[in-house]
């Protein structure tokens, strides 16, 4: 489907966004030329698109690995507080924080290349 400038609209060009599961984990073809109405791929070139779709599982897997990296900053923090004062539990628990908190910020950029390259290749 062309959209009004005549240029392809992508899943991410939708008002629906392509997206599930709580507005947080795109589609796997969240990259290709989709009609708006129907959701559905319009187009489909084997070779190029395939790293299109590879692209798009990438940031899939990012954003749920970025989804554990939260919860293992909250079990850091429960670990923390169940410590009561043990100095050798509370070094544990802020290790723990902090590799979570590294592990989120490797997610957050991973994601933002992933997604910059993925946009860049789509159009």
């Amino acid at each position: 489907m062309m959209s009004i400038s005549g240029a392809p609209v992508h899943a991410a060009d939708c008002a629906v966004d392509g997206r599930s599961l709580f507005e947080a984990i795109p589609t796997w073809y969240k990259y290709l030329e989709v009609d708006c109405s129907t959701g559905e791929v319009t187009s489909f070139a084997f070779p190029g698109d395939i790293w299109l779709i590879a692209i798009a599982v990438i940031e899939i897997l990012l954003r749920v690995a970025g989804m554990i990296a939260f919860g293992y900053t909250v079990f850091a923090g429960f670990k923390f507080v169940t410590s009561r004062g043990n100095p050798t539990d509370a070094a544990k628990a802020r290790q723990t924080l902090l590799d979570a908190v590294i592990g989120i910020g490797i997610v957050t950029i991973a994601t933002a290349l992933v997604g910059f390259l993925g946009n860049t290749l789509a159009k």
